[in-house]
């Protein structure tokens, strides 16, 4: 019994920890890199690398601002 709440609390927490913070569509930070030119400039989060955005921002996840990045 012990084992099966453990494992649901688990379960419960992951699936907390994998929306964003205001239930918003992170739509806005899926940004497909291989259809930037190259010389570009998109922008990252420096904690989540999956965050990538067209425009200068704050990260859904944990909230640290965006970092330019260049595309080589």
């Amino acid at each position: 019994m012990k084992k099966a709440l453990t494992f649901i609390s688990f379960a419960f927490i992951m699936a907390s920890c994998s929306s964003s913070k205001d239930g918003s569509s992170t739509s806005k930070f899926t940004l497909d890199t291989t259809k930037v030119a190259s010389g570009k400039t998109f922008y990252q989060c420096p904690m989540h690398l999956e965050v990538l955005s067209s425009e200068s921002g704050d990260c859904p996840k944990c909230g640290m601002a965006l970092e330019s990045v260049v595309k080589q």
